[in-house]
């Protein structure tokens, strides 16, 4: 069976949210690869392993642009929350 992969995408610090950090372990503990992009508010390393997880971090001064992405992909994966922007905005 193929491996699943899963991209987590945050706008803050996955080490600071540890919901989100349990999350994605027990995906990874379940034999999922998974790979989070957040910002990096903390300016941590900008790419790490962590507990089997793969951390992308990068600089973005404008959050609101992260969020327009986020609904972006949010409507093209789940068509059925293409409004989904009208509850963030």
């Amino acid at each position: 069976m193929k491996k699943k992969k899963v991209l987590v995408l945050l706008l803050w610090e996955i080490l600071e949210d540890p919901r989100v950090y349990k999350t994605c372990r027990s995906l990874c503990a379940d034999g999922a690869e998974v790979t989070i992009a957040c910002t990096n508010p903390s300016r941590l390393p900008d790419s790490e392993r962590h507990d089997g997880l793969s951390i992308i971090r990068f600089t973005h001064p404008r959050e609101f642009f992260l969020k327009r992405l986020y609904i972006w992909l949010q409507s093209r994966l789940h068509p059925r929350f293409g409004n989904i922007r009208y509850w963030l905005l």
